[in-house]
């Protein structure tokens, strides 16, 4: 342990020297870590907004999604409907045409009944 310590007027000024030169690089590095801090802040500021604006666009590409798979399960349904009635028909008449092996012509006999084919009236449906 020292008993006594000399200091010099010298060593004073140096001392105050010292520490002038330290107190600005202290304010300099305070500044400088408040600016760090609020550049943390922001980056987390703008990594929440945008997995936000992701979200929302993936609920929107979802909301899409749902909307093209509802259409679609109602043009499938509107069109089993078309085919369900497709086999709901009435046979009106029945007329048979007879061809010869090879002919294409329709023969005289046959002509006349089927030009009476569709003036005859039809029942309405479902009785």
């Amino acid at each position: 342990m020292a008993q006594s310590i000399r200091f010099k007027s010298s060593d004073l000024k140096t001392a105050n020297d010292i520490q002038a030169g330290i107190t600005p690089q202290e304010q300099q590095i305070q500044a400088q870590e408040q600016r760090l801090q609020h550049g943390e802040q922001q980056i987390k500021e703008q990594q929440t907004a945008l997995q936000q604006q992701q979200q929302a666009l993936q609920q929107q590409d979802l909301t899409a999604a749902q909307t093209k798979i509802d259409a679609n399960k109602e043009a499938i349904a509107t069109t089993n409907n078309r085919f369900r009635e497709l086999r709901q028909y009435n046979t009106v008449e029945e007329l048979t045409v007879l061809f010869g092996n090879g002919q294409v012509a329709i023969e005289p006999q046959y002509k006349l009944q089927l030009v009476r084919l569709p003036s005859k009236p039809k029942p309405l449906m479902g009785t």
